[in-house]
């Protein structure tokens, strides 16, 4: 059997005359957290943990916003989970609408061609096997100093030939912040987040030890 650590670097902060921040996270069944931390708690193997992509505003207002997060091709990626689905729970909370589409191909390109109609590569049908999402929130204006969150729930592998590997992961960005206190609009194209990694290893288990008569067979208390 395996598990699923999970470990991270630092989130990314990018100031202009209206700062924001794009951080990615991680959360196992054992860490009861979003996390970005090292020396992160163990997924059990065929078990389910989530990535979150978050943006959070300063002093602006972000509108046009694109998520995307080609799954786990991390440079240090030596394995890839399952995808199972999108939650946009906690924008749907903000007020904001987003439409997810999925592709099949870990290069799948922009999402949008020159002519601005869907990239080939992408479909709002999901596929048998989802390699990349994006997450389209067109004119859905996310307001100054909150905080759109977009999670991605997988499954970890469990093939004992990955024990003590690790995948990464990380994600992009694209969108338009408008100053509140000077109305300038900047655009920012495929803004890249922190990275997160899971590893495989063994699972975490408990050993209770019971003191038993040897005659008896009665179970003693301590």
């Amino acid at each position: 059997e395996l598990l699923a650590h999970s470990y991270d670097y630092n989130s990314y902060v990018y100031a202009d005359s209206s700062q924001f921040q794009i951080t990615k996270y991680v959360n196992t069944s054992y860490t009861n957290d979003w996390t970005y931390l090292p020396d992160v708690p163990a997924e059990e193997y065929g078990g389910t943990y989530q990535y979150k992509i978050s943006v959070r505003n300063g002093n602006s207002t972000a509108s046009h916003i694109q998520v995307m997060d080609v799954l786990e091709t991390g440079a240090n990626a030596e394995w890839q989970g399952t995808f199972q689905s999108v939650d946009l729970s906690e924008c749907e909370k903000l007020g904001l609408t987003g439409v997810v589409y999925y592709s099949s191909s870990s290069e799948p390109g922009d999402l949008y061609d020159a002519d601005g109609n869907l990239s080939s590569n992408w479909s709002d049908m999901q596929p048998d096997v989802v390699k990349a999402i994006a997450v389209d929130f067109g004119d859905s204006v996310l307001a100054a100093g909150r905080e759109l969150s977009v999670v991605i729930n997988m499954t970890a592998p469990s093939d004992n030939l990955l024990r003590n590997k690790i995948t990464e992961n990380g994600s992009l960005v694209s969108l338009i912040m408008s100053d509140l206190s000077t109305g300038n609009e900047t655009k920012h194209d495929m803004l890249e987040s922190n990275f997160v990694q899971v590893k495989l290893t063994p699972p975490l288990r408990s050993v209770i030890a019971t003191k038993v008569d040897d005659v008896s067979g009665v179970v003693l208390s301590d």
